[in-house]
């Protein structure tokens, strides 16, 4: 229902906006993204699903998931306290990817230093895009 060359609700959302199809459906999928990763990191970390041993690992690694599929979507709608850069996109999917990588590899030093790095990040951007310009 949402990629493109398909995509029925762009179509529709196209017309009523009269907007273009195409970029519409890609617009439509920035947000969408988590749709696709979710699925996948179940299979790559079962312990998101319960499967872990201990429950402090669990509660930490969903909450990671949580954190990565932020700084994703961050990354690819451009804006999480303010609209992003590019080069501040590029911070957020690093982030995002380092995020991911402790989780799959339940490397929970790897994933709570993505989210932090990230969580960091956004504040970073709040404070500069409100910072007085003396120029």
């Amino acid at each position: 229902m949402l990629t493109p060359p398909v995509a029925p609700a762009a179509f529709v959302a196209s017309a009523l906006a009269g907007a273009p199809f195409m970029k519409t459906a890609i617009e439509q999928v920035k947000p969408a993204f988590a749709g696709f990763v979710i699925p996948l990191a179940f299979i790559w970390a079962p312990a998101i699903l319960g499967e872990a041993k201990d429950l402090a690992l669990e509660v930490v690694l969903i909450l990671c998931m949580t954190g990565a599929i932020i700084l994703f979507q961050a990354a690819f709608v451009g804006y999480l306290t303010t609209p992003a850069t590019g080069f501040d996109r590029c911070l957020y999917t690093l982030f995002g990817l380092l995020t991911l990588g402790g989780i799959v590899t339940q490397n929970v030093f790897l994933a709570v230093t993505g989210v932090l790095l990230g969580i960091g990040m956004g504040f970073y951007q709040k404070r500069r895009v409100n910072a007085p310009s003396f120029l």
